[in-house]
């Protein structure tokens, strides 16, 4: 497991993009600017997807096993719920 996805490719064309559009800020460009500010939002909405994705694929092993210890005690819980219910009265006039 590593420390994250490789966002590499991204990182990259989020930089040569912010420098673009400040080019065309300082260039006055505004209409370009706006559209390289869209592409931006796009490309960090893309990374964010990207890491979460990854997060959600590698779970790290303390929340793994968080995780399990839970489930266990959840399985406990519905044995012993299911052993009171098998030694129960009888219901309906079953005898």
């Amino acid at each position: 497991m590593g420390a994250g996805p490789d966002m590499t490719d991204l990182e990259l064309e989020i930089k040569q993009v912010r420098r673009d559009k400040e080019a065309a800020i300082e260039a006055e460009d505004y209409e370009i600017a706006a559209g390289l500010r869209d592409k931006e939002r796009q490309l960090l909405a893309m990374k964010a997807t990207r890491q979460q994705e990854w997060a959600a694929a590698n779970l790290d092993l303390p929340s793994l096993a968080d995780r399990l210890h839970r489930l266990s005690d959840e399985v406990e819980r519905l044995r012993r719920l299911l052993g009171q219910q098998d030694s129960g009265p009888p219901q309906d006039g079953a005898a």
